[in-house]
């Protein structure tokens, strides 16, 4: 099943080759395991909150992401991704008009990505990245937004590692609980 350009669709409307721009992935589960970082400092995430997870819950949540071979201190998140969300006509629809005339790279099974916008003489925003999927169940990605609003800049960078778990969104497989689906959910 193809994959949409998820990342890069978000921020690449108006892509005219939107219908060619796909990567074979498979739909259902995903676990993501990502670093951000903003002006060069990484950013909590939901293992890093104190008091929203349970000590014992962090370390097996850790042990988990071990067990996936996912990297150690990155923050994990657990994602449905339908056939909707491999369309990228649909994904560019949604970011349409956020930044027109991208430069977009198709090479295989990676997508690499670059737009730039003007919203005004004192705002600005570069986005670039990459995103490539290897045997239909492995996805990287990394992302580089600068954003600049009234001569201030902003620079949040992203990466990330996903690995497919399978077909049933609703099902935990094993080593993930079962509450972790909501826990560690986009929903």
């Amino acid at each position: 099943m193809p994959l949409a350009v998820g990342a890069c669709a978000l921020w690449i409307g108006g892509l005219a080759c939107a219908g060619e721009a796909s990567l074979n992935g498979r739909a259902g589960l995903w676990v993501e395991a990502s670093l951000v970082t903003m002006n060069g400092v990484k950013l909590p995430g939901v293992l890093d909150v104190q008091g929203g997870l349970a000590p014992a819950d962090v370390q097996q949540i850790r042990g988990a992401m071990k067990t996936l071979g996912l990297p150690e201190g990155w923050d994990p998140k657990l994602v449905c991704l339908t056939p909707d969300a491999f369309d990228v006509a649909v994904a560019t629809q949604k970011a349409a008009g956020v930044c027109p005339s991208p430069e977009l790279v198709i090479h295989g099974n990676s997508v690499k990505y670059q737009a730039r916008c003007e919203t005004g003489a004192d705002q600005r925003l570069v986005v670039s990245g990459d995103v490539s999927v290897q045997n239909e169940v492995e996805m990287t990605q990394s992302s580089r937004q600068e954003v600049l609003v009234r001569g201030l800049k902003t620079v949040t960078e992203a990466r990330s590692v996903s690995r497919w778990l399978g077909a049933d969104c609703s099902q935990a497989p094993k080593g993930i609980e079962p509450q972790w689906l909501q826990t560690l959910s986009d929903h």
